[in-house]
């Protein structure tokens, strides 16, 4: 389950037309982590989730990778 540290991560998500949803919750994670390099767990709240809200909103870059990975991995399981 999301919860409130992620929230921001879901409103980014849902702006680009991704929904997360239980079915693309570890293909969200494994674009996460393919394109920041940061291995985190969706539903934990931990200090790395401030770190990573503050890359993606503070560079537009790391925002469309980070997009792009998700996607990506959404696509394979398809």
């Amino acid at each position: 389950m999301i919860n409130l540290c992620e929230k921001w991560l879901i409103d980014i998500l849902a702006s680009e037309g991704i929904y997360l949803t239980p079915s693309n919750q570890r293909a969200v994670g494994r674009g996460i982590r393919r394109a920041l390099g940061i291995d985190i767990e969706l539903g934990v709240c931990q200090e790395d989730w401030r770190m990573i809200r503050n890359r993606v909103s503070k560079d537009p870059m790391v925002r469309s990778e980070l997009i792009t990975m998700i996607r990506e991995e959404i696509d394979k399981e398809k």
